[in-house]
């Protein structure tokens, strides 16, 4: 699958549904922050059908990942770090992934098992931009 850009809009501190878009700016999907005051996101695709679940079980310090029928396919947990933001997310299926950025950064990488970069986050203007690096 080579290099593919999505699009989606800031408002991780409000609620409602975010388009996604790809380079073609064509909706591909949407994420629908249930509320400012809890924790969950659905990730829908255009069809507004979910896709994938996320959110905190009652006190949990992680996030846990389900598909549409509710079965967990992973998990992403933050890892303390001093001057860089760390996160892992384990998957039921094709292993761990670390996420990471340095402290202050726009910028997220996803590494795979190998520590290879996967994909990449950046923040320009008010949009995240996630691109594909498989």
């Amino acid at each position: 699958m080579g290099n593919s850009n999505i699009y989606f809009s800031d408002n991780f501190f409000s609620s409602g549904i975010t388009d996604i878009f790809n380079e073609r700016k064509e909706q591909i999907g949407s994420l629908d922050l249930k509320n400012a005051f809890s924790s969950s996101v659905d990730i829908l695709d255009s069809d507004q059908n979910i896709v994938v679940k996320g959110f905190f079980p009652f006190l949990s310090r992680r996030w846990q990942v389900t598909d549409r029928d509710k079965n967990e396919i992973g998990m992403l947990k933050q890892r303390f770090s001093f001057l860089s933001k760390r996160f892992f997310y384990i998957s039921q299926h094709t292993g761990e992934y670390e996420i990471k950025s340095e402290a202050f950064s726009r910028e997220y990488r996803i590494l795979d098992n190998q520590n290879t970069i996967i994909a990449d986050f950046k923040r320009i203007s008010s949009f995240f931009e996630a691109q594909d690096m498989s």
